[in-house]
């Protein structure tokens, strides 16, 4: 039912995810010697098998978005490189749907329900989630000032919620992050929200490649944020331990001997 070594499926194919950016760090340093790299791409490759072999597709999306936000960041808009990394991308795709009978069964399930939610099936693949975003707007819409409050605010959607009831009714979230604070507090929690992570795009970085680890992993949170709370249990330990990792190293001043040594190099 939900196969996954340790906690839920979804956080679990987003700890991968992260993981993955963080392998990616050391293995294009240039100042990391061959045989470390080595064992952190096969590191890299296991973690991204792993991540396909999971259930959970909220990760493996992630994982898209997240390497593509490293890459950008680290090597900018090189279109030749871009290209690269897009061909070999659908490469590993074509792969994994041919080896995975996971990632397979999840992609044929999208697939299917596409037709059966534009003719109005909500009880599908991805149509549960669907159904609770169409569901919390109106509700979002009446209280969008200051929103319902923080504890019962899926008390109040329920109550209040006039469409695909017979869909919503078993939820106890949005499965959304971002639709999740606007019912809980409206404008006035949403906004500052919002103001913290586009600062955190905005910050002076001095260390460019922990930099794009920071990006990358915020690639990740924000894309995750889309499909389920991110900001509780092991999700919300996760992004508040890699946030203030990769955040103090990328803000820190090389010192000058380390000046000096890269110069060299």
């Amino acid at each position: 039912h939900d196969p996954s070594p340790f906690i839920n499926h979804v956080h679990y194919g987003v700890f991968l995810a992260v993981t993955s950016i963080l392998l990616l760090k050391y293995i294009t340093d240039p100042l990391i010697s061959k045989t470390p790299k080595l064992i952190l791409s096969i590191f890299f490759l296991f973690t991204v098998v792993v991540l396909f072999i999971n259930a959970g597709r909220t990760g493996q999306i992630v994982f898209i978005a997240g390497i593509f936000v490293f890459f950008i960041s680290q090597y900018g808009f090189d279109w030749k490189k871009i290209s690269v990394f897009i061909i070999s991308f659908m490469i590993f795709l074509t792969i994994a749907y041919s080896v995975s009978p996971v990632f397979n069964k999840r992609v044929n399930a999208i697939v299917a329900s596409i037709p059966q939610i534009q003719n109005g099936n909500y009880k599908v693949e991805l149509g549960y989630r669907l159904a609770l975003k169409i569901a919390s707007v109106p509700v979002i819409g009446d209280h969008i000032i200051t929103g319902t409050g923080i504890g019962d605010e899926m008390d109040v959607f329920h109550r209040e919620s006039t469409r695909l009831k017979s869909v919503t009714k078993t939820f106890g979230h949005l499965h959304d992050q971002y639709l999740q604070i606007l019912l809980q507090t409206g404008l006035l929690g949403f906004i500052p929200f919002l103001m913290f992570i586009i600062s955190l795009f905005r910050e002076k970085y001095f260390d460019h490649t922990y930099r794009s680890v920071l990006f990358g992993t915020l690639g990740i949170f924000l894309l995750a944020s889309v499909a389920d709370l991110t900001l509780r249990t092991t999700l919300a330990a996760l992004f508040s331990f890699t946030f203030a990792l990769f955040y103090t190293a990328a803000k820190m001043e090389p010192v000058k001997e380390d000046i000096i040594d890269q110069k060299k190099i």
